[in-house]
């Protein structure tokens, strides 16, 4: 197992286990589904954003000059959220962009 793969499944359950989470991620995975629908998501888009790219910046030592962002836009990041958030509607955006940056991870590695 490579070491930033180690570093990611050792990490990852710290990420999502960390104090609570405050702003837009901390809303429902409903509340996400509702605003895509009025176009008024891009707080949230943008939170998940950051919210990788903290991953990034504290987190990922892998070889890909994009991190763990790879070639996904926020385009792909906003459609793999609808999907996420329509499937787990209970869920939050955290949790949601907790389990893409595991899945964006695993590709960049």
């Amino acid at each position: 197992m490579r070491l930033g793969t180690l570093m990611l499944a050792l990490l990852i359950p710290v990420i999502s286990a960390a104090a609570p989470i405050m702003g837009a991620g901390a809303s429902s995975c409903g509340e996400w589904v509702e605003d895509r629908k009025q176009d008024i998501y891009h707080a949230k888009l943008h939170w998940i954003q950051g919210f990788i790219s903290a991953y990034n910046q504290y987190v990922y030592y892998g070889k890909n000059p994009n991190g763990v962002f790879g070639s996904a836009d926020h385009k792909a990041i906003a459609v793999w959220m609808d999907n996420y958030c329509q499937q787990n509607p209970l869920s939050s955006p955290h949790d949601g962009a907790v389990l893409l940056i595991r899945e964006l991870a695993r590709r960049a590695n």
